[in-house]
């Protein structure tokens, strides 16, 4: 069910799995702007949450963030049928069960001017999206850090979290940065997006954290 994170933002949380005995913690974020609302990796909502994002009576755009978190894009499309929808380059290759129309992030960008939207570049097997909302001072990001503390995951998956090097801590996974190629580029836009007044960080994967300069100091140590 939908919970409220801030004054314009709010979550659905929901556990992926990701094999037997192994899921993570994982939210959509909603942005509920002036005239428009924001589905940022949407997930198995619920016909309450989908009852409630109807009644605020604002457009609705549909966002896969990038290639990893698309697997509920199609449903969503299908339970806002007038819902426009956004998503990396080559998601349809990636997923060939998308058959809703999508439009590009810089498409996006001109839909919601009140936000600022970063791609990361040098990560071109990812390709992921990042909005900052300066009313809320927050940045939402999906794959780029994660924050699953030990009361949240089960043994499997704190077996995995740890291979990952991403166990009981705020961190970022050693598979993410496996996929970065380019690290000047994608340091450089990455710390675009935290040059900003940002005073919550919400990740796809766990709690939301305060701890912005850790995360400056994670992406300089490991990509300058």
């Amino acid at each position: 069910m939908l919970k409220k994170i801030s004054e314009n933002i709010w979550e659905f949380p929901y556990r992926a799995k990701l094999g037997p005995g192994i899921s993570f913690p994982t939210r959509t974020t909603v942005f509920q702007l002036e005239n428009k609302v924001i589905l940022y990796s949407p997930g198995p909502f619920e016909k309450e949450d989908v009852e409630l994002i109807s009644s605020w009576g604002k457009e609705i755009l549909i966002v896969a963030p990038n290639l990893f978190h698309h697997f509920y894009f199609q449903a969503v499309s299908e339970l806002f049928p007038k819902a426009k929808c956004f998503g990396p380059e080559g998601l349809e290759k990636k997923n060939k069960s998308i058959s809703t129309p999508f439009r590009t992030f810089d498409e996006l960008a001109t839909e919601v001017p009140e936000l600022s939207l970063y791609v990361l570049q040098g990560v071109d097997k990812i390709k992921e999206l990042l909005i900052y909302s300066p009313n809320d001072k927050a940045l939402i990001v999906c794959d780029l850090f994660f924050n699953m503390k030990r009361d949240s995951i089960n043994f499997l998956t704190s077996i995995l979290l740890s291979i990952v090097g991403a166990n009981d801590k705020f961190a970022q996974s050693r598979l993410f940065k496996h996929f970065v190629d380019r690290h000047d580029v994608f340091l450089e836009s990455t710390l675009k997006a935290f040059d900003n007044n940002i005073e919550m960080l919400i990740p796809a994967h766990g709690e939301v954290s305060s701890d912005i300069e850790q995360a400056k100091s994670i992406l300089r140590r490991s990509f300058s």
